[in-house]
């Protein structure tokens, strides 16, 4: 390598460095004026969801199941299928949520060997009481074969580990070597100035990573490895208990129709010509259903829908099957027959992905059905997380 080589690479390191010290400089000066706000320092705060995922990881809790407290009752009750209130309908969602999160988790850590990981470049302590810190980490590799392809989001669950994952008896063998966190704010969006590839993360205990005094740099190897995000629980966390708590306010129709929902189940022995004398036949006359081949319980499902919304009286529907069964088939028929109808519908799924599905089935419909009907792609709109959907 010759002497510009090397003044290069050396002009280029420079560049870097001075370019993380600005990083860090904003973020010191960000936090210092959140401090002075309660409000705003409240919205660091972790949910008892994350409180609990955050102390999952403890001495012996990888190689076993957690034993569970002398006396306590079993975490997980079954959901009855009647409910005396909205709040012991809406409360006999939470062990169960909690126990999903918790085998998530379990899932994640089961296949650490493969999870995506990023190197730190420096770490920064914002907060020695709450176990806040904010580091900034390298950029994602390009190379699909790559698993340093990490790059944090806000509710992300992430390990920082002094080693690169390679196997789960990486955490096993030595406690000391990693910390579970969880990732309260990151840089990089649009609407919002805090540098890229920042992020602020509040962990369960005080991180192992040794660090240079004056530039903040990990003085070995340091990486924060992905678990799972943590965003849609919790906002269905918030939903649960918000609701819970506000039992003495009147709830919105909708809610009360879910939790005072009395089953109705049809004879499956119907043929399709029954079923169709079942509903009213002018809800389903024009929409030229046979063409999409469903099937008898599928059709049901759509001409009830259909029918209900046309009788403009308040209803809830429940499509229930086994994986495999054509519900999604039967949802988007559903919402293209009430595209076709010219009636505005709005469709919400917990996870950008369902929805993404969904709106591709649509649209796979309307291409399908294109036999004069009035329907244009432009009458579906899509929301959503833009890096998620794409």
């Amino acid at each position: 390598m010759s002497d510009s080589d090397d003044e290069f690479h050396s002009s280029e390191d420079m560049e870097a460095e001075m370019e993380s010290e600005r990083k860090r400089e904003f973020v010191l000066s960000y936090w210092a004026a959140l401090k002075k706000d309660d409000k705003t320092v409240n919205r660091f705060s972790l949910g008892y969801l994350e409180h609990r995922i955050l102390s999952l990881v403890r001495p012996g809790y990888l190689q076993q199941e957690p034993p569970q407290a002398a006396g306590d009752a079993p975490l997980v009750k079954s959901i009855p299928d009647t409910f005396t209130s909205l709040y012991t309908y809406l409360n006999s969602f939470i062990c169960p949520l909690i126990e999903e999160v918790h085998a998530d988790v379990f899932s994640s850590l089961d296949g650490y060997a493969q999870a995506n990981f990023i190197q730190i470049i420096w770490v920064e302590k914002l907060d020695d009481e709450k176990s806040i810190y904010c580091f900034e980490v390298s950029e994602p590799s390009n190379d699909q074969k790559s698993r340093q392809t990490y790059d944090p989001k806000e509710g992300d669950i992430i390990v920082v580990s002094l080693r690169k994952p390679e196997h789960m008896s990486d955490l096993i063998q030595s406690k000391a070597s990693y910390v579970l966190g969880s990732v309260l704010k990151c840089g990089g969006r649009e609407d919002d100035d805090f540098p890229s590839n920042c992020c602020i993360v509040r962990f369960s205990s005080a991180i192992p990573v040794q660090v240079d005094p004056e530039t903040k740099m990990p003085t070995g190897p340091s990486f924060a490895v992905f678990l799972i995000n943590m965003k849609t629980d919790n906002r269905i966390w918030k939903y649960l208990r918000m609701e819970a708590e506000r039992q003495n306010k009147n709830s919105t129709d909708v809610v009360d129709l879910v939790w005072q929902y009395k089953r109705r189940v049809l004879d499956a022995s119907l043929s399709c010509s029954q079923i169709f004398q079942c509903f009213t036949r002018r809800s389903i006359d024009g929409l030229g259903l046979e063409k999409f081949n469903l099937n008898d319980s599928q059709l049901n499902a759509v001409t009830d829908c259909v029918s209900a919304m046309e009788n403009h009286s308040p209803s809830l529907k429940l499509i229930w099957g086994p994986p495999g069964t054509g519900k999604t088939k039967t949802i988007s028929t559903i919402l293209w027959a009430m595209l076709i109808k010219g009636v505005k519908t709005l469709t919400c799924a917990p996870t950008n992905t369902a929805i993404l599905e969904l709106a591709s089935r649509i649209v796979r419909l309307v291409g399908e059905s294109s036999d004069g009907s009035l329907c244009f792609l432009n009458d579906i709109v899509l929301f959503g997380n833009k890096e998620r959907m794409k």
